[in-house]
């Protein structure tokens, strides 16, 4: 396993999380401050990694209206989990996808470290979903890979269409003078033979 750091030493964050039915969670690790719109350009850390929890003893399904409530929850607000809830006891942890690869980042124009630009990757991403290539084949385990970031309101635009808030009544523009777009990347991929995401 090679782990997100940043030369701090410290770990990046992780901002999603699915199942894919088989103990295996895809996890989107990524560091912070770093990309379209910060002051620092080149990120570390941007990759869709694979927990994999199959082989551990019996964690405790946390899958419940109770923990689903507003009030609910699997542990303290300090983190310790509540009475009868089992952690994993092991995980293998992967890296699957590393999306600042240079070489493949220029086949489409964009890059990773250097000049401000539309074309550079924005700082954290924060979502993923999967999407079946074919879904007519009901035994394919090709999947579309859908990872997206939003702009985070940072923009020095000011016209109706992309720089007002409610409803153009208010004004935004964003101190740090950059404008940065939403963003996508898609990837084709094929999951484990024992994967069934739903």
């Amino acid at each position: 396993m090679t782990r997100c750091t940043k030369p701090s030493t410290k770990v990046a964050a992780q901002s999603e999380i699915h199942h894919l039915g088989n103990g295996q969670f895809p996890v989107l690790a990524h560091d912070t401050n770093a990309g379209h719109g910060q002051s620092s350009s080149l990120s570390v850390c941007h990759r869709a990694d694979i927990s994999d929890i199959s082989s551990s003893n019996g964690p405790t399904s946390i899958l419940s209206a109770a923990n689903d409530a507003t009030a609910g929850g699997i542990a303290s607000s300090t983190g310790v989990l509540n009475a009868g809830t089992k952690a994993a006891g092991y995980c293998t942890y992967c890296t699957f996808l590393d999306y600042n690869v240079t070489a493949q980042l220029g086949r489409f124009g964009l890059h990773n470290g250097g000049a401000q630009a539309a074309t550079l990757l924005n700082e954290k991403w924060e979502s993923l979903a999967l999407v079946p290539v074919d879904a007519s084949v009901g035994t394919n385990r090709k999947r579309f890979l859908f990872n997206l970031r939003d702009n985070d309101l940072i923009s020095k635009r000011t016209n109706a269409l992309t720089g007002h808030l409610n409803f153009s009544h208010y004004a935004h523009k964003d101190a740090s003078g950059y404008n940065t777009d939403n963003q996508a990347l898609v990837f084709q991929v094929q999951l484990p033979s024992k994967a069934s995401p739903s």
